[in-house]
């Protein structure tokens, strides 16, 4: 690793800030990595991720002679519009985006390297939860195929980006190719469900927005979810539904702005005072919206930080136990979690 940062270093020395001179030297210097058998994932990462971001519409067909040579294209790609979207630039990270996405989509339909195949599936994932959700439903005992780039991250990223940028029928389509290679998304299903309510499909906004609820096992994601359905609820013009989903956004992650909303619903059905947590409860389970965290991702969590605690990695058991004791607040999931940090004060 220590040599791979040195190499880099003096990549970065060596950029001169004209872009005409440093995409030159970043092609140079990714085909003698392609070329090396040996090249070190992080370091070629590192080299097509300042092409791309180095890139733009007059060098577009050497961007894609990049794009198409790069075994891992999607995380790359997906770095550089992270940042692209940091820095406001919607229209070329959509752009650039948009290109690379059709350049190795053509390229993975040319080399059949996913072909439908009966009882296979192609997923990706963003931690070792999905992970655990995906074999817990694998009722069918389908092969799984993991590629080494995660498309699903890089078309729920460019799926935001479009959001932001008020395409919401190009963030739809992205998103659903998105939630296609990971089906449990939080993120692409929170991304799904903007583009729908932009679209007015409010009842496939809601299905999505459940479905990140579903997913979500971070207390500001669960926030956003409920703060999603009650946005869906106010355009429908179903106001209590509204509130108690804005109620649960607060109760997950207060802030300033999500108590501002509840109180300004509060005003317009001319209530006194929020209703009680259990009139909010009842009501968001007859719509179907759980009020509770998800028993999947708890079990999953929980079977994570058992396995850890097995192989004696406590880093990781205590990552998971401390997921699963957020979610659930067991008793014995705290005395597991104090004998962890007991254990490495």
């Amino acid at each position: 690793m220590e040599n791979i940062n040195k190499k880099i270093e003096q990549i970065t020395s060596e950029l001169t800030g004209d872009l005409t001179i440093d995409r030159a030297f970043l092609k140079r210097e990714i085909d003698l990595a392609l070329a090396d058998k040996e090249v070190e994932r992080y370091y070629l990462s590192f080299l097509t991720t300042m092409y791309y971001y180095f890139s733009d519409v007059d060098n577009i067909d050497q961007f894609k002679s990049v794009v198409a040579s790069d075994p891992h294209v999607a995380d790359s790609l997906c770095i550089m519009l992270k940042y692209l979207r940091e820095e406001n630039e919607y229209d070329r990270a959509i752009y650039l985006g948009t290109i690379g996405a059709e350049t190795f989509e053509l390229g993975m339909r040319k080399q059949e390297l996913y072909p439908e195949l009966l009882g296979t599936d192609y997923r990706n994932f963003d931690n070792r939860i999905e992970e655990v959700l995906y074999f817990t439903q694998n009722e069918n005992n389908h092969q799984l195929v993991v590629p080494e780039t995660n498309y699903a991250r890089f078309y729920n990223e460019l799926a935001g980006i479009l959001n932001l940028n008020g395409d919401a029928q190009k963030a739809d389509h992205y998103a659903n190719l998105a939630l296609k290679w990971n089906p449990f998304s939080a993120d692409a299903y929170f991304n799904l469900s903007k583009a729908l309510l932009t679209l007015g499909d409010y009842d496939n906004a809601l299905k999505a927005a459940i479905n990140m609820l579903n997913y979500a096992y971070k207390k500001n994601r669960m926030a956003d979810a409920y703060e999603q359905i009650a946005h869906i609820y106010t355009a429908l013009g179903n106001y209590k539904g509204a509130i108690a989903a804005e109620a649960y956004a607060v109760l997950n992650e207060e802030t300033p702005e999500r108590v501002s909303d509840l109180e300004a619903l509060i005003e317009i059905m001319t209530l006194k005072a929020v209703p009680t947590s259990e009139q909010l409860m009842e009501y968001l389970i007859s719509e179907g919206i759980r009020t509770s965290p998800s028993k999947d991702i708890f079990s999953a969590a929980y079977l994570l930080g058992k396995r850890s605690l097995e192989k004696k990695n406590d880093e990781l058991a205590l990552k998971y136990f401390t997921i699963a004791y957020d979610l659930i607040p067991l008793e014995e999931i705290k005395k597991i979690i104090e004998e962890i940090m007991s254990r490495n004060n």
